[in-house]
Parts: structure tokens; sequence; C-alpha cells
């Protein structure tokens, strides 16, 4: 019997292109319950986070559409150089120079394209907040500096280029699925939910609360929508 989650990782990687090097995270991580794994990433220090498949494929998209776009945090940007340029590059040291390049005029920020004043620069550690590609590259050219910023998955598919736009999973297909996955690893069938018991939560209410829980991915309007979307084309069958 094929596991319901393998169906939907099927499903959700047909829709969508990632670079293999990004859904190498997601096979690599340990499985810590049905359908959720513990996914490490690696920008200057280690973090880990618990995902589910179709909240691991939008954030690894909405991250890589925006390295496309040639917009990286500091953070992001001072791991994709020490990856391109191993042993001459120190990730936490080159984030550190660029956080003190930024507070000194040097290194460019923007909002909406226009470069930020120093007096307009956000207060706290920078080290997550945006830079471009073209500004971190200038940067590095007037102080000498040999390394350049790129976007590191060119050569992951034989016609793919620098900024070219990605192929992302529609929100409410994500939603949809996450929704399904929840429904299945919790032990319940989605064509056939039970009725709610008196004084109890019924299975709609227990997924909105476990899905709410994901800010980034739901609110209460998008759930709403996604569980009508699966209830009307029959991929959810049963009382509410």
């Amino acid at each position: 019997m094929i596991e319901t989650s393998t169906l939907t990782e099927q499903h959700l990687l047909s829709e969508s292109s990632i670079p293999a090097q990004e859904l190498q995270r997601w096979h690599q991580a340990p499985e810590i319950e049905p359908g959720v794994r513990f996914v490490k990433f690696q920008f200057c220090n280690t973090l880990e986070v618990t995902y589910d498949f179709p909240n691991f494929l939008a954030d690894v998209s909405d991250r890589v559409g925006r390295w496309k776009q040639g917009r990286y945090t500091v953070k992001e940007a001072a791991q994709v150089l020490s990856e391109a340029y191993p042993g001459q590059v120190d990730a936490n040291s080159f984030r550190r120079q660029a956080e003190k390049a930024i507070q000194r005029g040097k290194l460019i920020m923007r909002k909406n394209g226009v470069p930020l004043d120093l007096d307009d620069l956000p207060t706290g550690p920078l080290a997550t907040q945006i830079v471009e590609e073209r500004d971190v590259n200038e940067w590095l050219s007037n102080e000498g500096s040999p390394y350049r910023l790129a976007y590191p998955y060119q050569d992951n598919e034989a016609n793919e280029t620098p900024h070219k736009q990605e192929k992302f999973v529609p929100k409410l297909t994500l939603q949809r699925d996450s929704i399904l996955q929840w429904l299945t690893s919790n032990g319940y069938n989605p064509n056939a939910l039970p009725a709610r018991m008196r004084g109890k939560s019924g299975p709609k209410a227990e997924v909105k609360a476990a899905m709410l829980k994901n800010a980034s991915m739901f609110t209460e309007k998008s759930f709403e929508k996604a569980w009508e979307s699966l209830r009307s084309d029959g991929s959810v069958l049963g009382a509410d």
C-alpha cells in the first residue's frame, strides 16, 4: 500500500521545480512522525525546522525564487559565498563584515529599489535583512575582493539561468495538500470524516487549529477557502 504522504510529495513535485540540492535536505532529514521531518538548514548557523512536505516546499520555493531575483538576507549571502568559495570565505566572518559595511554606508540596502540613508537603516541585527546581489558585488568590487555573489543553482537544469522565474506551486494547492496530509497523519480518512460528537471538536476544527499555527501559510479566511475547495471537488467528504 502506497503511503498518502508519498502521493502528496509526488503530486507536489510534479507541479514544482526546486533545485535538487534543496530537495536533498528533505530526503536526508529524519522523520519524527508520519509525513513530518526535522529539516536542517545552514545559513551562518544551524537552523532546524519541523516541516510537513507542503510547508517545506513553500518555504524553499519562496527563498529560491527570491534568490533568483538577486535578493538575499545578509546571512544567506554569506553562506552562498562560503559554499561558492570553500576554504576562502568564512560565512560568519563575511556576515560580520557585511553588517559593518551596511552601517558605514559602503554596502547599500534598499527599500522598494531606493537606497536607504544611514539614518533610515533598520535597528538591531542586520543578518536577516535583505541585500541585493548587485549591491553586494559592487561593494566587493570596491573593496578589491575577487569574490562575487551569484545564484548558486545555475547548472541544476540544462536550460536554467540566473533570475529565471521559478515554477511555483499555487498556494491553494499547498494548503489543500497540507490539510489532507494532516487528516491522514492523524488517523482520519478524508473521504469519510466522522460526524462531530457532542461536546468535542470535529475533524475540521482540529485540522483548522493545527493549520492556523502556521501563520505564513494560513489565515482563517484562506483555511475556509481551501476547505471549501476540498469539499467541492470531493477530496473531503463527511460531516464538518
